[in-house]
């Protein structure tokens, strides 16, 4: 079976898009959703994991682990007044973190 990772599975979109996977497409994949700190809804057929994304070494681990078919990059700081208060902060989480997954995407999952 196919799996699909879901990076940002506690955020807004993330649960959103889990929902509709989880009710359309669990069995045609495998679905797991990382998050950072808070665990987000439990949904039928969703493994659930911690997942530092601005942690490199982490992101590495997971993906070669897992080993997706498919990644849905979510995670990020969506509110704008929360990245201009701390722009170094917006910068690591909704850049570099990035970088990270498709760094990760190409040494261990390069067919993603």
């Amino acid at each position: 079976m196919k799996k699909v990772l879901v990076t940002g599975a506690s955020g807004f979109v993330g649960q959103h898009v889990l929902s509709l996977l989880s009710a359309e497409y669990a069995k045609s994949f495998e679905l797991f959703g990382g998050y950072f700190e808070e665990k987000p809804t439990e949904f039928e057929n969703v493994l659930f994991f911690q997942l530092d994304v601005t942690n490199a070494s982490d992101v590495e681990r997971r993906i070669q682990r897992l080993a997706p078919h498919a990644i849905i990059h979510l995670a990020a700081i969506a509110e704008p007044g929360r990245v201009n208060a701390n722009r170094s902060l917006g910068l690591r989480v909704n850049f570099i973190v990035s970088m990270n997954v498709a760094k990760a995407i190409l040494n261990h999952s390069p067919l993603t």
